[in-house]
């Protein structure tokens, strides 16, 4: 077993992971919603909300893979 399940338990990882990730969800959510800033507040909401998706997911695939190679 791991250090970290005796000190936080697994809501709190989450909890945890998501603060982290918050800075790059905002700016996928700025640029998606710029990029479609022509088609009104609604019609860019989409765009937002998968740049958000992707913000998030880009931040998780590079924490996995500096965990990964620098261990």
């Amino acid at each position: 077993m791991s250090d970290l399940d005796s000190i936080f338990a697994t809501p709190d990882i989450i909890v945890m992971v998501l603060l982290a990730a918050t800075p790059a969800t905002l700016l996928g959510a700025l640029v998606g919603g710029l990029r479609a800033r022509d088609r009104g507040v609604l019609g860019a909401l989409p765009f937002a909300l998968l740049g958000a998706v992707a913000g998030f997911s880009v931040l998780i695939a590079g924490w996995w893979l500096y965990l990964t190679v620098s261990r």
